[in-house]
């Protein structure tokens, strides 16, 4: 079946528009991914310059495709830009801008022909298309499927204007009406635009994972502290315990509980505002006093809690004192205000090669409560459990604290 050079032209740019017109409604309707409507700009931009492109051909107005031609260029860039954005950097319009002024600039000064232009125009359209497809491949991002598929669609579409390259040489459109004649020049067309099809469906999941990665990441983290919640505190202490359960050799894992001293106080003199920063003050202090390796996270209120792995019970009362002291002498102005605000830390320890998450989190309780009554601003330890002794405590609490260990077990469930 032969294909219509004019016909493609025309379906290729109302298909081009519509997709960038439905792209731009779904950002429209919710604007939570920029992705998808820069994207959809740039198919808007895109149609425009391909229709405008088609109409100065049969008119025979070279100005009017050379600007057709600027447009298409600048969609592309457009599409570049709303990848560089994706993966975190600032949308650059000068960037966006400097490709078509460019082409512009060279194709005024040099007067160059149809064929010549047609020739940059697809190296740089190919090039764009090649950097948007290197930002979907940027190492470090989060791993996607959708965004490789989105790679390897930019680099197929990015093949299909390379093919102009020797085809404007060989075949010089105006001079030997190797556009009307041959097939290659409405197939490369046609890829192109299923390429463009095809791509707005895989932006569409990309931003569709981008959400849901959004989701789980704020259904785990405190909004305030910007630190790990209960929830993804305790998963994660129950994938450290799963952890040390294969290892199947025996290690120490000690677990801090902290508690802001007077904290009601600092609400009840200097407002919520104010108790606010004492929070998220305190959470930077934890976190930069405290080894990466160790897991931490807000349980509620003023209440914190962090678990060292591979660390014995008198370093994790060492670590709990730096924190102690580092809060103690830091804290005492918030903002400027004298809030003289301290910390009480509960540590609590067990060895071996498996251990109850419930048991180990009452013992370091406790020992925070020891701390409270002793005067606050201190640190105390509930000592070390070996796994005998473990399994006793947790019956205790069992027999004790039915409602808590029920509730622990549930979660970790939920959490496997």
């Amino acid at each position: 079946m032969q294909l219509d050079l004019q016909t493609i032209s025309i379906v290729s740019c109302a298909a081009t528009f519509m997709i960038g017109a439905i792209l731009l409604a779904i950002w429209w309707h919710d604007r939570n991914s920029a992705l998808i409507g820069w994207w959809g700009l740039s198919q808007l931009v895109l149609g425009i310059g391909l229709g405008m492109a088609a109409c100065g051909a049969a008119m025979k107005l070279p100005v009017v495709v050379a600007l057709a031609q600027a447009l298409i260029i600048m969609g592309t860039a457009v599409m570049w830009m709303a990848a560089r954005e994706f993966n975190g950097r600032t949308f650059n319009a000068l960037l966006v801008a400097a490709w078509p002024v460019a082409y512009v600039m060279i194709a005024a000064l040099f007067v160059i022909s149809f064929d010549q232009r047609l020739f940059m125009t697809s190296a740089t359209i190919a090039a764009l298309l090649l950097l948007t497809a290197s930002e979907f491949a940027r190492p470090g991002q989060d791993p996607s499927s959708s965004r490789w598929v989105a790679m390897l669609l930019l680099c197929f579409t990015a093949a299909s204007y390379l093919i102009w390259l020797p085809l404007t040489v060989s075949l010089p459109i105006l001079a030997t009406g190797g556009g009307e004649t041959s097939a290659w020049f409405p197939a490369a067309l046609l890829l192109a635009m299923l390429a463009r099809i095809a791509l707005a469906f895989v932006i569409l999941f990309i931003a569709q994972e981008q959400q849901e990665r959004r989701q789980h990441t704020f259904a785990r983290t405190d909004a305030l502290t910007g630190l790990p919640n209960r929830r993804a505190l305790f998963e994660a202490a129950n994938r450290l315990r799963q952890a040390v359960r294969r290892k199947k050799t025996a290690t120490a894992t000690s677990v801090m509980i902290l508690d802001l001293d007077h904290f009601k106080r600092i609400n009840d003199n200097y407002g919520h505002r104010v108790g606010d920063n004492v929070l998220q003050y305190f959470a930077r202090t934890l976190v930069s006093t405290l080894d990466e390796d160790t897991i931490v996270g807000r349980l509620g209120g003023e209440e914190f809690a962090a678990i060292l792995p591979n660390t014995p019970i008198e370093v994790a009362q060492a670590e709990a004192e730096r924190v102690r002291v580092a809060f103690a002498n830091s804290g005492a102005f918030i903002g400027g205000i004298p809030v003289g605000s301290t910390v009480s830390i509960g540590v609590a320890s067990h060895i071996g090669t498996d251990y109850d998450l419930s048991a180990l989190f009452h013992r370091a309780d406790g020992a925070l409560y020891a701390a409270k009554q002793a005067g606050r601003n201190r640190v105390e330890c509930a000592g070390t459990l070996s796994q005998d002794e473990a399994a006793l405590d947790s019956r205790w609490l069992e027999e004790q604290h039915p409602l808590t260990a029920q509730s622990t077990r549930r979660f970790r469930g939920s959490a496997a």
